[in-house]
């Protein structure tokens, strides 16, 4: 009886005791703790990167005369805090073109991306451009529009 008494003491005392040593450590912290802890830990803010704002997502050429080739600027800026690399574009059609600069915009500098339309064929157009970036949105689309109409 007495060794079982002893057991239990022993086995009490070093439950306190670690238990003691683990809080003024750190570790093993009340529930309380640990949820605030975890709170802590997703508002942590992840690394930043950088960010392709253009200045619209939809261009409208008008009127244009067949046979005649319309060109556009667009304004983009890096709204982000990483330098900003366009690092391709993708046209739908051959008719449509895009020129980007090639180097790295520094976050809140502004550059322009340059886009044509060759009116081939009377009629109404719709053709998308698409931008890839190292931007946190990876992809961006810009949509085209307009009409081609006969020399008159």
């Amino acid at each position: 009886m007495n060794r079982h008494l002893l057991l239990v003491f022993c086995i009490a005392s070093s439950l306190v005791f670690s238990n003691a040593f683990a809080q003024s450590n750190g570790g093993n912290q009340p529930a309380a703790n640990a949820k605030q802890q975890a709170t802590e830990k997703k508002e942590t803010p992840q690394p930043s990167k950088s960010h392709l704002q253009l200045a619209k997502n939809s261009i409208d050429f008008g009127t244009i005369p067949i046979g005649q080739k319309k060109v556009v600027e667009l304004t983009f800026t890096n709204t982000g805090s990483k330098p900003l690399i366009i690092t391709d574009t993708y046209t739908n059609c051959g008719c449509t073109g895009i020129e980007f600069p090639q180097q790295p915009f520094m976050p809140g500098k502004s550059g322009k991306l340059t886009i044509s339309y060759d009116a081939d064929e009377e009629g109404f157009f719709s053709k998308t451009i698409t931008i890839y970036s190292n931007a946190d949105n990876k992809k961006e689309i810009i949509k085209i529009q307009g009409i081609v109409s006969k020399n008159d």
